[in-house]
């Protein structure tokens, strides 16, 4: 480009903290590297979907994440997950297990095998079906529903205040038909 300039792209947005080396990143505990390489097997594995159900437990490649996200544990990345809602055959939407106790709004606690597993609500999200391992188990009906109740009361609007559009200051109507 003539007269023009070019600018790095920064992952720091301006709030004063400037991306990391890759010198750094390699020398952090992240595996960022190590995760690449699992990651292109995974996605170019060659395997029919396979059955899975709401309220079942798989190992999942969950990978190595960002921040505060829940990372995959060992050389495959993997975890418990939870089929929380199974959208089709290819995809869901995956809760992670732990096993170590936690207490709050976002989990809840379940027996699962002859130990105590929490999941974590706040931690959804979704996943396709190669990345999918080993079914686990699957949760009585009964804790399946305790965690539903739970997911909703925590990601839900329904038992909060409910102000009309012209008091929160919404411009416009809105396009979703009915009513709350």
């Amino acid at each position: 480009m003539s007269g023009g300039t070019s600018q790095a792209f920064s992952l720091s947005s301006g709030v004063g903290k400037a991306a990391p080396s890759l010198e750094s990143l390699l020398r952090s505990r992240k595996r960022f590297a190590s995760w690449l390489w699992v990651k292109k097997d995974v996605h170019y594995s060659d395997h029919e979907p396979p059955l899975f159900k709401e309220a079942e437990i798989w190992w999942c490649h969950a990978g190595e994440n960002v921040g505060v996200e829940t990372n995959g544990k060992g050389t495959s990345f993997s975890r418990p997950f939870l089929v929380f809602k199974k959208y089709d055959r290819y995809s869901f939407l995956g809760l992670p297990l732990t096993t170590s106790r936690k207490i709050g709004s976002w989990y809840v606690t379940v027996n699962f095998g002859q130990n105590n597993s929490t999941i974590n609500l706040a931690q959804g999200r979704v996943f396709d079906y190669r990345r999918l391992g080993d079914k686990i188990g699957e949760l009585k009906v009964g804790e399946f529903k305790q965690i539903d109740m739970a997911y909703l009361d925590l990601h839900m609007i329904s038992n909060k205040i409910y102000l009309p559009p012209e008091e929160a200051g919404v411009v416009g109507k809105s396009q979703i038909v009915g009513s709350l």
